[in-house]
């Protein structure tokens, strides 16, 4: 009896996967290792490209000898072995993931339909990041300091104190401060 494709892969990718582990020293087959050579390129692929029906595509013109099918059933198995083994890029796919939502929200051929589910999955993914914290020491450290030169003294003050004061004294300083740029600088300080 003939076995299906999905049969001869369970039994192929069992034994690529005990050999890929170290668990079981034998000698893959000539079978075994074409398989493992096409899905080491599948895995890369994937890197690339991580839409599994576009690797799958290239995969089969990188090996022309194979079916779409077989692929298809190639890609799965080396995301399968590897995923197993290798870390997962989360960055990458998070990445990728918020790209590819961006690009459909603002895609202007887009039915409002679906750039209203992107634009609710973009805020659920938003409101589960973990949040920002920000160790104090480390903005002590970074304080910026701003250098005022007034009647001949200079006068350093840090963004925070300049922040207290009153309003209308903070204009009066910064009033007090000698424009030494001309206007097309100023304009482009302005736009930028």
């Amino acid at each position: 009896m003939r076995k299906s494709l999905k049969e001869t892969n369970d039994e192929t990718y069992n034994a690529i996967a005990l050999h890929y582990s170290g668990v079981e020293t034998t000698e893959l087959s000539d079978f075994q290792k074409q398989t493992l050579e096409r899905w080491r390129v599948a895995h890369a692929l994937l890197r690339n490209y991580p839409r599994a029906h576009v690797a799958a595509r290239m995969l089969q013109s990188r090996f022309p000898e194979i079916s779409l099918a077989q692929a298809r059933v190639d890609v799965q198995s080396a995301a399968r072995l590897w995923n197993a083994y290798d870390k997962m890029d989360r960055e990458f796919l998070e990445n990728w993931f918020v790209d590819r939502l961006l690009k459909e929200i603002s895609d202007p051929s887009a039915n409002e339909g679906v750039r209203s589910r992107n634009l609710q999955t973009l805020g659920s993914w938003l409101k589960n990041l973990p949040p920002v914290t920000v160790d104090p020491r480390l903005l002590e450290k970074n304080r910026v300091n701003i250098v005022f030169n007034m009647d001949n003294r200079q006068i350093t003050l840090t963004e925070a104190e300049i922040m207290k004061l009153r309003p209308q004294d903070r204009e009066r300083l910064i009033q007090s401060v000698p424009n030494t740029l001309d206007e097309s600088q100023a304009a482009d300080i302005l736009s930028s």
